[in-house]
Order: structure tokens, then C-alpha cells, then sequence
């Protein structure tokens, strides 16, 4: 049998497996024996703080004793990052990250290699069924007063100069990440760029970041169908704080996405992990897609340039090339001419708006964001894509911390009344309220909301899912809460949740007299026959 070993070139480097790892990255009930061995014949050297080894870093003998590092002190987790960093209770726990590569007459002659080791042998019983996510990156990418991007920095008093709040690429970072599924499987290993992620969450404590694979970092996507069996590459991904619900719930996004994954809109899968920065605890996140050009453009087999995504609405006061996130917004900005002209009582001008609207995915986005009464999704978290110059806007749907309150509000009357506000500013209410205007879309929708309050999202199958989620959350809420002081101890967590609970089992039977409400021109009958 023949053996090839693959070379190529990385930061001028050529490239080859140079060091023997005894031990992959992964959880470990024991200690271990860490043994090098270099490949290349040259000398290894190494770091255990994150940073990238040099010829001046220690040098590699014989093994290294992986053990329990529980007692070893803080470090990371000891840094204000931000005004929202609460009084931390207690010692994180850790894991030993080692970076190595081979030197020859002080050049580097290979590759720079990252593993990650936890040993603890209750580490199921500490954090059930999560899965782990490994950040190595040198600290001061994310800690230096004047270039870490979680930290605020030098204006203690300007929070829209703090270096969380900086976005672009002069504020990306690179940095190593390691999905470990189990203890051993290994989903995810590879160079990567970060950033800040996200609007008012930046402010956190503990913040989302978003994940860059790229090419000059060694591997342009991210492989494998570790969040859905149906994707299997990713151009960019989110490591998600519960971002309102950091110091409430921790997972009611999350529980709303699960409910509406089937829906006929873009919904963000997503995979609840425990996260380690440096080896250092650092809580609970989710791993989610992000709806970019990219990665729809690998989801649907198409051309990143063919792919548009724009803000929702026309008079956005923040609106940049009329909301153009992305490709352009030709057929978008045409839709509010035409909504703007016509009278869609009329079914000719409705049918003309279906033309350039996916109809039912408007629906299926309005139905779930009013059903869950979110209040944070028309001026804001609103966003629409399309593919080519006619494809039809589809709504992609997100952020929905907003939701679960009052199962008894009303959510459609803030769309109708007409009267501009924050939350529901007239340029962010038109589409609807002039989609409304149409009998065949009132009926369609009035009937769509009924069907899904009466089944999918019924109090038992809401009660049930909630259930679900407060079982699989239980076991890392208490290693959660000891790092951030939030929402302060498991048995608070608890008292968040009932907002939920009273929401789960009342909500179907209010939305539904709702509908009867609106349903002023009599477009349901007494009984509808939704499957």
C-alpha cells in the first residue's frame, strides 16, 4: 500500500503533518502523557496561553502532563468586558491548549498547530448533552485596551468608540476553532477569522461572535453537516449569546427557531454548545448559520453575486443604499413603487405584488412573529433575500428574544392602527397593512395563523417543546450561571422560565379568539380543515 503525504503552501510555509500528536483534541476521563514528535527532524516549540509559538518559546523535551487545571487561576475570565460584566462567583473551569510548531535555526518551518484537552471524568454529568466548542487565539486579540474586540478599550465614556462596537474587517481577529461532538469526535478544526457579533448583546459580558473561514487562514468553508443533515458547508457562522435572554431564559430563541424550523421562511438551525476561550469556561452559546450571500449561495447551488438581501421596508432611517445589504435591490425598490400605486382590493394589482413576493413566505414570517407577539422584528431583525433580478423576496426570520410575553396581546392591532411609533414606524407596517387591503391575502393569512395556533404551535405541542428544552438546558445552567452571576442561580433560571410556561399554554386559544376578531368581513368559516 502507498502512502502520500500532501503538501502545500500557508503563509509561505510548505506544509506537511510535521508534528505527532500522542493525543487528539478531546475530553478525557484521566490525565494524560503528552508526547510531540517532530516529523521534520527540527525542534518543537511551544505555547500554552494561546499564542502563536516562536524560537523563543519553550522548547518541547520529553511528554507534558495533562491534568486537571480547575484550581489554576483565572485569568480570561477575570477581564471587564463590558459595562454588562457582572461580579463573577466562582473559579472557571479549564482545559490545557497547547500551540506547537517546529523551528530550525530560529525560522519556523511549519505549520502552527492547535489542540484543545479537557480531562474530567463527570464531564457529561457537568454539562449533559452539549457539545464543545474550543477558541484559541492569541489574548490580547481579544483583551488589548487598544485592539482586543471584546473589551471596551481606552473610552470608558463613549460606548460607540469601544472596540466591541468596531465592525469591518480591520476588526476581525484570527484565531483557532475545534467543535468537539462526544468526547472525541472531532466536526470541526481549523483556522479562522472572528468578530464582535450582533447590536446591543456587543455590551454583554459575555458577547456572540461571528466565525470567518477563509482561505488564507487554511480552509475556505467550514465542512460538514454538523448543524443539518441538508448543509453540509458554511461560509460564515455565529457563536450566539442568548443576547436579551442572556440574564433571563438563556434558550427562548432558540425554542422559537426549533418550532419554526419547518415553516416556509429562511430559519437559522442551530446547535447549543458549551464554549471554552483559551481553555477557560465560558459558557453556554449556540452555534447558528448566518444568512449571508455565501452561505446561501452554497445552501441553493447558486452564485454568491446572484444572491440579494436587503433590509425590510422603504424609509429605514438608518438605510443605506436603500437597504442593500447585499447584490442589489432593484425588484425590491420596485415593489414599494408598486405598492405605493396601486389598490390591491383589486385582484390584478394583488397579483401583480405576488409576482415580486414569495406570498407565502410573507405570510408563514408574519404568522410566526405575531403568534410569538415579538416586538423587536418590524423596524428591526427584518430582513428579505432573493436570488437573480426577478427571483421572488423571501423573509428570512431571526432574533426572536423579543417574543413569549403576554399570551393574551393582541399583535396584529400595532400593524393596522397606523399610528407610527419605534417599534412600529409606518414605513415598517406598509407592506402589511397594504397587503391587507386584499381579501384573498387577508383570508390566506387569517387562515394560515389559525391552522398553525390550532396545530404546530398548539398549547400542548408548545408546553411539550418548552419541556423539552428546560431538560436538555437543566445540567449546564448551574456551570453557567456560576461564570456570569446571570441570570444568578438555576433556581432563578426557573422563575424566568414561567413568563414561558403561562405563554406556552394560553397563547393558541387567545391568538385564535384574535382571529375571530379580525375577521371582520366573515372570510373564515365556523370550522376550517387545516390538514
Amino acid at each position: 500500500m502507498l502512502f502520500f503525504v500532501l503538501s502545500f503552501l500557508h503563509n509561505g510555509i510548505a506544509q506537511e503533518q510535521n508534528i505527532q500528536f500522542s493525543h487528539e483534541s478531546g475530553i478525557y476521563d484521566n490525565f494524560l502523557a503528552l508526547k510531540l514528535k517532530s516529523l521534520n527532524g527540527h525542534e518543537i516549540r511551544f505555547t500554552l496561553d494561546g499564542s502563536d509559538p516562536t524560537a523563543n518559546d519553550e522548547l518541547f523535551k520529553d511528554s507534558l502532563s495533562v491534568n486537571s487545571r480547575y484550581h489554576h487561576p483565572d485569568v480570561l475570565s477575570t477581564i471587564k468586558t463590558g459595562p454588562r460584566t457582572p461580579q463573577r462567583n466562582k473559579h472557571s473551569f479549564k482545559g490545557w491548549h497547547i500551540r506547537a510548531a517546529t523551528f530550525n535555526n530560529g525560522e519556523r518551518t511549519s505549520d502552527i498547530y492547535t489542540k484543545i484537552y479537557f480531562t474530567a471524568p463527570d464531564f457529561e454529568k457537568k454539562y449533559g448533552g452539549f457539545d464543545v466548542i474550543s477558541i484559541i487565539t492569541d489574548s490580547l486579540n481579544l483583551f488589548d485596551q487598544d485592539s482586543g474586540i471584546y473589551v471596551q478599550g481606552k473610552f470608558p465614556n463613549d460606548l460607540s468608540k469601544a472596540n466591541f462596537n468596531q465592525r469591518g474587517r480591520k476588526w476581525e481577529r484570527p484565531a483557532h476553532i475545534t467543535l468537539i461532538k462526544g468526547h472525541q469526535s472531532i466536526l470541526i478544526d481549523q483556522d479562522i477569522g472572528i468578530r464582535i457579533h450582533g447590536s446591543t448583546s456587543r455590551k454583554n459580558g459575555q458577547k456572540s461572535l461571528r466565525l470567518y473561514a477563509r482561505s488564507e487562514y487554511g480552509k475556505p468553508v467550514f465542512e460538514g453537516s454538523f448543524l443539518t443533515d441538508s448543509i453540509s458547508s458554511y461560509k460564515k457562522l455565529v457563536l450566539r449569546n442568548s443576547n436579551s435572554g442572556w440574564h433571563k431564559t438563556i434558550f427562548k430563541d432558540e425554542l422559537t427557531t426549533s418550532l419554526c424550523s419547518h415553516l416556509d421562511i429562511e430559519v437559522p438551525t442551530f446547535l447549543p454548545v458549551i464554549v471554552f476561550i483559551n481553555g477557560e469556561y465560558w459558557g453556554i452559546h449556540s452555534l447558528r448559520d448566518y444568512y449571508c450571500q455565501e452561505n446561501i449561495a452554497l445552501k441553493f447551488g447558486v452564485s454568491k453575486d446572484s444572491v440579494n438581501i436587503v433590509e425590510h421596508g422603504t424609509g429605514h432611517p438608518r438605510r443605506i443604499l436603500n437597504g442593500v445589504i447585499d447584490g442589489s435591490a432593484t425588484s425590491h425598490q420596485k415593489l414599494y413603487t408598486i405598492l405605493g400605486e396601486s389598490d390591491l382590493s383589486k385582484e390584478q394589482d394583488y397579483l401583480q405584488v405576488s409576482q415580486i413576493i414569495d406570498i407565502s413566505s410573507i405570510i408563514d414570517f408574519y404568522c410566526a412573529e405575531l403568534f410569538f407577539g415579538n416586538t423587536d422584528y418590524i423596524a428591526n431583525n427584518n430582513r428579505l433575500w432573493s436570488i437573480g433580478k426577478n427571483g421572488k423576496w423571501r423573509q428570512i426570520f431571526y432574533d426572536l428574544d423579543g417574543g413569549w410575553s403576554d399570551p393574551y396581546k393582541d399583535p396584529i392591532q400595532p400593524l393596522l392602527n397606523g399610528h407610527s411609533s419605534a417599534r412600529y414606524p409606518n414605513w415598517g407596517t406598509f407592506l402589511f397593512r397594504t397587503l391587507w387591503q386584499s381579501t384573498i391575502f387577508r383570508s390566506a393569512f387569517l387562515e394560515r395563523l389559525y391552522c398553525l395556533a390550532s396545530n404546530d404551535f398548539n398549547d400542548k405541542k408548545l408546553t411539550q417543546t418548552f419541556e423539552q428544552f428546560v431538560e436538555d438546558y437543566l445540567p449546564a445552567v448551574k456551570e453557567h450561571t456560576g461564570r456570569w452571576s446571570v441570570p444568578g442561580t438555576v433556581s432563578r433560571w426557573k422563575e424566568k422560565l414561567k413568563v414561558l410556561s403561562v405563554f406556552a399554554q394560553h397563547r393558541s386559544k387567545a391568538i385564535n379568539d384574535i382571529i375571530r376578531k379580525w375577521d371582520t368581513g366573515g372570510l373564515l368559516p365556523e370550522k376550517l380543515n387545516c390538514y
